[in-house]
């Protein structure tokens, strides 16, 4: 399997649009809640307070201990689900028979802060590559994130079904969206995976008309991916992101046009033509200058850099970016470190 090497080191800014935490939110484990992010589509409320322990510690033992039932239920993802889980040890795992139990079960451990032992982990892999076979694309993509938040990296087997599962779903007309390509892009890369070349072909392919209509978070999440797996799209995908930045920033933060700037950059050290990347580039700079209260320090030392490696020219008559973004610049002054003055 041909394979693109993507660097494993990790990005000095969060995607943009990411939600914050490793797994849990407002009390809540969010399969879908980590770093490439998007509402969570089920959810598994916070371990058990003390007071509640022994509840749910009985009712760990008493699902444990019923070895007739042939499979975890349908809506197994809850806390109880969750401590059955535990409580049988890694071999409760040939029983399970949801994808989604053991997304919840990988963001237990990210919200606790522990790497799954060798055991678990092992089956962990074992079971879960059985049921990506078929499974909804959303539903891989979360465990791919989940995967990333969790600790550990699985094999390159492991990643590599994850990858087919994907295209199979794209090739029978099944999705993935346009969310599950960046939350399945971004984990891999956080993950320092091997991307398989049909995978980033069929991403590009779908994206490139999924741009056209994408939520302004997700585009941003997508773009930050491509840029981080150091992918060279073509122009017909570029355009698309151009008309998809141009509907989402005025919806984006400070933090999120910053990033999304950066990532431009960084996508115009392989892509082109470089106008399409450095007209967005100066579309996004001239909303931050806009935002209310301003951007911080490291926010506009970011957007400089990047406009700097993107050589934007305005057409004659328009609005230089850098000449937008001055007046916070120098309000801004005084709080800039020497690496962002230098920068």
């Amino acid at each position: 399997m041909a394979g693109i090497a993507v660097k494993s080191t990790a990005p000095p800014e969060a995607p943009a649009g990411a939600a914050a935490g490793a797994g849990a939110q407002a009390g809540f484990y969010a399969p879908r809640g980590g770093v490439i992010g998007g509402p969570a589509t089920m959810r598994v409320r916070a371990p058990p307070q003390p007071q509640h322990l022994e509840q749910f510690q009985e009712a760990a033992r008493r699902a444990a201990a019923d070895a007739a039932a042939p499979a975890w239920p349908d809506c197994a993802v809850s806390p109880a689900a969750v401590q059955a889980l535990l409580s049988g040890g890694p071999g409760a795992l040939a029983r399970c028979r949801e994808l989604g139990l053991i997304t919840a079960l990988l963001d237990h451990w990210a919200a606790l802060g522990e790497a799954p032992e060798e055991a678990w982990w092992a089956a962990v892999e074992r079971e879960s590559r059985a049921l990506l076979r078929g499974a909804p694309p959303q539903q891989a993509a979360d465990l791919l994130s989940a995967a990333a938040r969790a600790g550990r990296r699985p094999g390159a087997a492991w990643l590599a079904a994850a990858q087919d599962e994907l295209c199979a779903a794209w090739d029978r007309g099944a999705g993935p969206s346009l969310d599950a390509w960046a939350a399945a892009l971004g984990a891999l890369v956080r993950m320092g995976a091997a991307l398989d070349r049909r995978f980033c072909q069929r991403l590009l392919a779908a994206t490139a008309d999924q741009l056209r209509s994408a939520p302004p978070a997700a585009a941003a999440r997508l773009l930050w991916g491509v840029a981080k797996a150091r992918l060279a799209p073509g122009p017909a995908w570029l355009a698309a992101l151009r008309g998809a930045l141009e509907r989402a920033a005025p919806e984006l933060g400070a933090h999120q046009l910053a990033g999304c700037l950066r990532s431009l950059a960084i996508l115009g050290e392989r892509a082109g033509p470089q106008e399409v990347l450095g007209a967005a580039g100066g579309l996004l700079a001239q909303e931050l200058a806009l935002r209310p209260g301003g951007a911080g320090p490291g926010e506009l030392a970011q957007a400089l850099w990047a406009l700097a490696r993107l050589g934007h020219r305005p057409a004659p008559g328009s609005l230089c970016p850098v000449d937008a973004l001055l007046p916070a610049v120098l309000e801004q002054l005084p709080r800039l470190s020497p690496p962002q003055l230098s920068g």
